[in-house]
């Protein structure tokens, strides 16, 4: 199976250290409001990585305004496109999408950031080729109008995979291979 490990800018590194650290202060003088506001935003996060286990659109996770950078890159799509892509390779593979270990910081009363550990995990079904990728979520979110916290903003950073990921090959292009033992 390949191995990769995969550059990260040095922005993506300094933009997550901040949010870390910003979370750690916050979470010394948080408000009931948003103590509670964590929850909802936990649980969109978790939905989201239901919806992609269990193959089901995800669309509604995602604010109006939604954006998606993939290893630093903004990638211009529709929250629809986004789903499409996600659902298209959910039915082809069983998965188990994981975040963990997340830490948030609010922007404002309406917007936060939620960074989380990544584990994804999948197997194709027609040649149980697998995947495995380690790395990061920084999601942005913002509360809509209805009050519900949707993702507005979505920065995947894989730090190691091994195997690739049917239809984003190029998010891989420029990484370094690790030699089989």
């Amino acid at each position: 199976m390949k191995k990769t490990i995969l550059k990260i800018s040095d922005e993506e590194a300094a933009l997550r250290s901040e949010v870390i650290r910003g979370a750690w202060l916050q979470a010394q003088h948080l408000t009931d409001r948003q103590k509670d506001d964590i929850q909802k935003i936990l649980a969109t996060q978790f939905y989201y990585t239901w919806c992609v286990d269990t193959v089901q659109p995800t669309a509604e996770c995602y604010a109006d305004n939604f954006e998606i950078f993939i290893m630093g890159t903004y990638v211009p799509m529709s929250p629809k496109d986004y789903s499409d892509i996600v659902l298209a390779t959910s039915c082809n593979s069983v998965n188990s999408h994981m975040t963990h270990n997340e830490v948030c910081y609010f922007i404002d009363d309406d917007n936060a950031i939620l960074l989380s550990k990544l584990n994804d995990s999948l197997t194709y079904k027609d040649n149980y080729e697998d995947f495995e990728g380690f790395g990061y979520y920084m999601n942005y979110y913002t509360r809509c109008a209805d009050g519900v916290w949707r993702i507005s903003k979505m920065r995947d950073t894989w730090m190691k995979a091994h195997g690739l990921v049917r239809g984003v090959e190029y998010m891989f292009e420029g990484t370094v291979d690790v030699p089989e033992n």
